[in-house]
């Protein structure tokens, strides 16, 4: 017999029921939620910090290369040349859990894909800060992509006067621009300072390298697809930045940090000390016959070719003691080293042209056993006249070198990326220029890329 409490009404507790599981629902599903959203926010949290700490062990790992870097350039076995090896191609060496690249320029091969690894003579481009005005409105004009006025303009802004040359802009120009601004009227003290110059776009100071890595990568090469904007031609189209520096000038010691030997100012006690320098390193018991043909010239080539003519020196020989030797007292600021130098910086050379800047790559790559000294310069040309116009022009050392340095750290993460720029011409090496690049974009292609995402694939 069942038994029905007075008043009560079974529709209403079931009601009452039903409220307080719904209740009860709802405040698991609070707290689900709140657990899956710390939950979330946690994993966000670790992953950002191991990202920070990735990003931390790259920045240190760029560190401890400049350091490397700084060393490796004063051991160096032959003056100025930074010698290219395939077993090391500073490619991805590790720091700790860090891994650093530099990424250099192969300019006898155009047009590559992936990272040449290497470091950057900076006495291959043309210095803006070179002593002839002239000169050098004429050598920027030969870039296909410089438009007079922009050469002149950069002449102008470097120049001491508020004169304006031909083509060229001064303050009246600088007034016009949005905000107004005065032009510098001295030396360039970096290569960015060009983007203050009256006709500086992106296009003629980048060309289609916006990430500044020297390859083309696929966005490049896409026309407007994607940015930057290009022509999808399949060629690399570079800007003046790459072709340019502010850096470049000689040493006046030997690798021994002595002083090198001014064939302009010699005297009796100098010429017996160079005679003797010199027997050290030629063959045959020939260094005071040597030194005593040698006499003042202009420059290194000039000097050369008085040697062949009077004391019947070689090429090979020339190389073996001409690194004791400058034509001045001074350290000589843009001279071109023309071992290293692009074909199109070669090309802008006083009386040359596209034809001989193929030549003369086409030598160096043929003949890398002569390209101890400029001499080599008078077989690659076989022109009189075209190797005394570019004399006073080139060299064959560099002592400032460009370290394009991306870094990643634990587990390919963090990258960051600095330019930094060393100085081996005085008796200690040193660091003259340093840009943070890492907004600048990723430097190290897309094999890498593929890489690092393989490896993070199958990461557990």
């Amino acid at each position: 017999m069942n038994f029905t409490p007075p008043f009560y009404n079974s529709t209403r507790a079931d009601r009452s029921r039903g409220a307080a599981l719904a209740v009860v629902l709802w405040i698991t599903f609070g707290l689900v939620s709140i657990a899956l959203y710390f939950g979330n926010a946690m994993s966000m949290q670790l992953k950002s910090a191991a990202n920070i700490h990735a990003g931390a062990q790259a920045e240190q790992a760029i560190e401890g290369a400049a350091r490397f870097i700084k060393y490796y350039l004063t051991t160096l076995e032959n003056e100025g040349v930074v010698p290219y090896d395939e077993n090391y191609r500073w490619d991805r060496s590790t720091v700790g859990e860090a891994s650093f690249w530099a990424v250099g320029r192969d300019n006898n091969n155009a047009n590559l894909t992936e990272p040449h690894f290497d470091l950057i003579d900076e006495s291959g481009k043309i210095n803006l800060n070179m002593a002839n005005d002239t000169q050098l409105v004429d050598m920027l004009e030969k870039f296909t992509f410089m438009t007079p006025e922009f050469a002149a303009a950069i002449a102008d802004w470097r120049d001491e006067d508020q004169d304006v040359r031909e083509n060229g802009a001064e303050s009246e120009s600088y007034s016009r621009t949005d905000p107004a601004y005065i032009p510098k009227d001295g030396p360039f003290e970096s290569i960015e300072e060009l983007r203050l110059v009256v006709g500086a776009t992106e296009e003629n100071l980048l060309g289609e390298d916006y990430n500044r890595n020297g390859i083309l990568d696929p966005n490049e090469d896409d026309g407007d697809l994607s940015p930057p904007n290009d022509n999808g031609d399949g060629n690399l189209d570079f800007g003046l930045l790459d072709f340019v520096t502010v850096y470049s000038k000689t040493s006046i010691l030997q690798t021994n940090a002595e002083p090198k030997f001014n064939i302009n100012g010699l005297t009796g006690t100098t010429t017996t000390e160079m005679a003797e320098a010199i027997e050290e390193l030629v063959s045959g018991g020939r260094g005071t016959e040597i030194a005593a043909a040698i006499s003042g010239a202009p420059n290194l080539l000039t000097l050369f070719q008085n040697l062949e003519n009077s004391a019947n020196v070689t090429i090979q020989e020339f190389g073996m003691f001409d690194d004791l030797l400058l034509t001045s007292t001074n350290a000589q600021v843009g001279l071109i080293n023309i071992n290293v130098a692009s074909r199109e910086v070669i090309a802008t050379l006083p009386n040359l042209d596209e034809g001989d800047a193929d030549s003369i790559v086409g030598y160096r790559l043929s003949n890398q056993d002569n390209l101890t000294s400029v001499a080599w310069v008078t077989e690659a040309l076989n022109d009189p006249a075209k190797v005394t116009a570019i004399a006073p022009f080139i060299t064959d050392k560099g002592h400032q070198f460009t370290a394009d340095i991306s870094a990643l750290g634990k587990n390919m993460r963090g990258y960051r990326r600095s330019v930094i720029v060393f100085d081996i011409s005085e008796e200690l090496p040193k660091i003259v220029y340093r840009r943070e690049m890492t907004r600048e974009g990723w430097a190290l292609g897309s094999e890498i890329r593929r890489e690092i995402a393989s490896q993070k694939l199958n990461q557990p």
